[in-house]
C-alpha cells in the first residue's frame, strides 16, 4: 500500500512539474509579445484598449519619481506595511503614467445598479493591460 502512495504522490508531483515551464513559453506569453526589453523612466510603454491593442508612451520625471520612491519611507518593517506601500506605489505610477495616456479615466459605468464595461473606450483597461503594460517599472 505505502508504495502505490508513494508511485501517486511521484505522480502528481510530475504531473504538477509541467506547469512551471512548457515549450510554448505561455507563462512568458505576453511579456514575450509587448514587453520593452529595457523599460526607463523616459520612456514607459501602457498598454490599453483591452489585450494591449494600443499601447502609448509616458515619461516619469525626477519630480514624479520622487514621488513613487516616497512611498517606500520609512523602509518596511513586516510585511503588511511592505505591501501597503507595494500598492500605494504602483497606484501612482498607474496615476502618473495614465494621466499621461488618458488611461486615468474612470473606466466603468454603472446602470441600474450593473456594472456595464466600455468595450469600445480605447482608455479601458483589462486584465492583459494590467498585467502586460511592459513599462510598468
Amino acid at each position: 500500500m505505502r508504495f502505490w502512495s508513494i508511485l501517486g504522490l511521484l505522480g502528481v508531483a510530475w504531473a504538477m512539474s509541467a506547469c512551471a515551464e512548457n515549450p510554448s513559453h505561455l507563462n512568458t506569453t505576453y511579456l514575450d509579445r509587448y514587453a520593452d526589453p529595457n523599460p526607463t523612466l523616459a520612456s514607459i510603454i501602457e498598454c490599453h484598449g483591452f489585450s494591449c491593442s494600443e499601447t502609448s508612451r509616458a515619461t516619469l520625471n525626477r519630480e514624479a519619481w520622487r514621488r513613487v520612491t516616497a512611498a517606500f519611507v520609512p523602509r518596511a518593517r513586516n510585511a503588511q506595511t511592505e505591501r501597503r506601500q507595494i500598492v500605494h506605489g504602483v497606484a501612482l505610477i498607474q496615476l502618473l503614467v495614465g494621466q499621461q495616456t488618458g488611461t486615468a479615466v474612470h473606466q466603468w459605468t454603472h446602470r441600474d445598479k450593473e456594472i456595464v464595461s466600455n468595450l469600445s473606450d480605447p482608455t479601458q483597461l483589462d486584465c492583459i493591460d494590467e498585467a502586460g503594460t511592459p513599462g510598468r517599472i
